[in-house]
């Protein structure tokens, strides 16, 4: 059974549709390197519209979904700078600078880096999960245990992260 039908079986919870959204959403604005005028919300809203994922067989769980995605999507375009010198700090230490990396991987990465930092509702060893499985859909082969390592880095420096951010306050 591939992948994809084993998705159909299994029911996703809303929280992984906003994730992957957000992810290609973001993705394709790095691709694009548009210089496009409108407002980045409102394209967001438009895209959804226009693919299948509008059509959600349960209308419920779109709404949840799509309210995550915009909540998720705004908090990590305030914050891109923060989250993209996390990632980079951390690739580094593994000698690959964030220009290298995939950008389905940096995408994936980025929605988990935001959870970790400014979502406490969020433990981030979930974030980490969502973000390897979503890496297993989108990404290569290789891209589970990239993700894996830089997350969990992040991760286990999180309350020395903490301790820094206060201090710089």
């Amino acid at each position: 059974m591939t992948n994809k039908a084993n998705r159909e079986t299994v029911k996703i919870h809303y929280r992984r549709h906003a994730r992957e959204w957000v992810m290609q959403f973001l993705f394709q604005r790095d691709i694009a390197d548009s210089l496009d005028e409108t407002p980045v919300l409102d394209s967001f809203a438009f895209q959804l519209r226009e693919t299948e994922l509008y059509e959600l067989p349960e209308k419920d769980i779109f709404k949840k979904a799509y309210k995550a995605a915009v909540k998720l999507l705004s908090g990590i375009l305030e914050k891109l700078p923060q989250i993209d010198e996390m990632i980079s700090r951390f690739s580094l230490k593994s000698d690959w600078p964030i220009e290298r990396i995939d950008p389905v991987d940096k995408n994936i990465m980025r929605v988990a880096v935001y959870e970790m930092l400014y979502c406490d509702n969020v433990p981030p060893i979930v974030s980490i999960n969502e973000a390897v499985e979503i890496g297993k859909e989108f990404g290569s082969s290789h891209s589970p245990s990239f993700i894996n390592g830089i997350l969990n880095s992040i991760k286990d420096s999180l309350p020395k992260i903490e301790k820094e951010s206060a201090q710089q306050q």
